[in-house]
């Protein structure tokens, strides 16, 4: 720590214009991102998060990475030392039962907005680089953070009470809590969503007769009122075959060999890449 800060005082101190070499350039950067980062690491006590963040580095410096993923995943920085399965099974839980059981609920909620007349949230587009081609896809915000009920949308508070209090016991994510809509004959292309430490997790509602969601090679079919879990850092791909729309309650789930500590590092971590990315803007 004090060796970074060494650095960037330093580096900071060359004359007005630049710094004078790429070498000392590359060393005020690394020293600020050290700065922002070893805190976090500090709290978490974390050798697998340390090496996360130390190959965040790598790929923001342009160095080569030293992870190896599994065959079919593709992520740019793997949150190391996780089960890589691109199937999960979180039949024994408690939190994916109670889901399930709130599966009746969850699809009158929805079924009632659907009968409005005038939706009072419109469908958000899919915007990704990860994928060309995502206009057949759309999903309704509920919860624009899955962990955070702060961050609930007015949809999901006046329509989806029940579909959020089902949700609750999940082991959230950072990630939307949504309800994702594919239209009828389309499917998405085959693409990664880059992160390893995060599982998708579907809760099948309507349209699922035909729609399919293929993982790593393997495909499965969405049932109503069943969850499917999968890691989409795997090569992975949607169809939905049949002459209606398919609608599953989604969100993001935390990977289950992740520690409390290790969970709370990453989204600790991402913020402080976040601000550091903000000053490098200002500045």
């Amino acid at each position: 720590m004090l060796c970074a800060s060494v650095l960037l005082i330093a580096a900071l101190q060359q004359p007005v214009g630049g710094l004078a070499t790429v070498a000392q350039r590359t060393a005020a950067h690394e020293a600020a991102f050290w700065q922002r980062v070893d805190p976090v690491l500090d709290a978490a006590r974390s050798d697998r998060l340390r090496s996360f963040a130390a190959a965040h580095w790598d790929h923001r410096a342009g160095l080569p990475s030293s992870s190896v993923a599994a065959p079919q995943q593709r992520v740019d920085v793997p949150f190391p030392g996780l089960t890589a399965t691109p199937w999960h099974d979180a039949s024994g839980d408690r939190w994916a039962a109670a889901l399930e059981r709130a599966a009746a609920a969850i699809d009158a909620e929805l079924g009632a907005y659907l009968d409005e007349a005038a939706p009072r949230d419109p469908w958000r587009k899919s915007e990704t680089n990860l994928l060309a081609n995502t206009s057949s896809f759309s999903r309704l915000v509920l919860r624009e953070r899955g962990d955070d009920p702060a961050t609930a949308t007015r949809v999901g508070r006046e329509a989806f009470p029940r579909t959020l209090a089902a949700f609750e016991s999940a082991p959230l994510a950072p990630r939307p809590l949504a309800i994702n809509r594919q239209a009828a004959g389309s499917g998405l292309g085959i693409h990664t969503d880059n992160a390893n430490f995060v599982l998708a997790c579907h809760l099948g509602l309507r349209g699922c007769a035909g729609a399919a969601f293929t993982v790593a090679g393997e495909t499965r079919h969405w049932r109503r009122g069943k969850l499917l879990i999968a890691d989409t850092s795997f090569l992975h791909s949607t169809s939905n075959d049949s002459r209606e729309d398919r609608y599953v309650a989604s969100c993001a789930v935390w990977h289950p060999d992740l520690t409390p500590r290790e969970r709370s590092g990453v989204v600790a971590l991402h913020a402080a890449l976040r601000d550091l990315d903000d000053h490098k803007k200002r500045h």
